[in-house]
């Protein structure tokens, strides 16, 4: 890769050998690409669409699909939260992280919806357990994906 000629050398011993070899400083990068971060010249705002892979998005601003490995190199929270998933992969991760139901209501509900008791919704095909309240904000939590209906 003709990256890193650029970098500066350093003496380097590998492994068990016994003499040093000059080898690029691959730890110099770091400080010229905070400095680089540093700066806003470098950056254009981009909004990552729907199902687009960072291979993609490299060929949309460059015209390859080589430079996606810069997407993570600059920005820290795709480094660190990886690449934004598509929508329907974050659908079935919230459904699996959030398996629940929460009901809101304004009504007092502390003599009401006791853990482990079963409810109806209007429909009587609609049911499903209290299993968590939070009585301060109005919410019980309903053990499965239910829909009820206001009233």
């Amino acid at each position: 890769m003709p990256y890193f000629p650029n970098f500066p050398t350093v003496n380097y011993k590998f492994g068990n050998e016994t003499y040093d070899v000059l080898f690029p400083n691959l730890a110099a990068y770091s400080n010229i690409l905070d400095e680089v971060k540093k700066s806003n010249v470098f950056y254009s705002k981009y909004y990552i669409k729907d199902g687009m892979r960072p291979d993609h998005v490299s060929y949309e601003l460059y015209g390859k699909p080589d430079y996606h490995w810069t997407f993570y190199l600059l920005n820290d929270h795709i480094r660190e939260q990886g690449w934004p998933l598509d929508y329907s992969n974050l659908e079935k991760k919230i459904n699996e992280n959030f398996p629940n139901t929460v009901l809101v209501t304004r009504d007092a509900i502390h003599n009401k919806f006791k853990v482990g008791q079963t409810i109806r919704g209007l429909s009587s095909e609609t049911t499903g357990t209290v299993i968590k309240r939070n009585l301060d904000l109005g919410q019980i939590w309903i053990s499965g994906t239910k829909t009820f209906t206001a009233g």
